[in-house]
């Protein structure tokens, strides 16, 4: 069975982690400007948006690693 962690926009700008919902508030709470929940019901269960733009490299590889 496949599992998917994170998807990447095909122009590169945005990408969506899939976080338990606990990680999603913790991460959205620490980079406000930079993540936030998918608005739409993949939102609740924890699919979380990231501008990549306003991530640090550190931010990404954490983001990555946890997802």
């Amino acid at each position: 069975m496949w599992r998917i962690y994170v998807t990447v926009a095909a122009i590169g700008d945005t990408a969506n982690f899939m976080f338990t919902p606990e990680q999603q508030e913790f991460k959205c709470l620490m980079a406000p400007e930079a993540l936030a929940p998918v608005a739409n019901v993949w939102g609740k269960p924890g699919a979380t948006t990231a501008l990549r733009a306003k991530l640090t490299n550190a931010e990404l590889e954490g983001a990555l690693q946890l997802a």
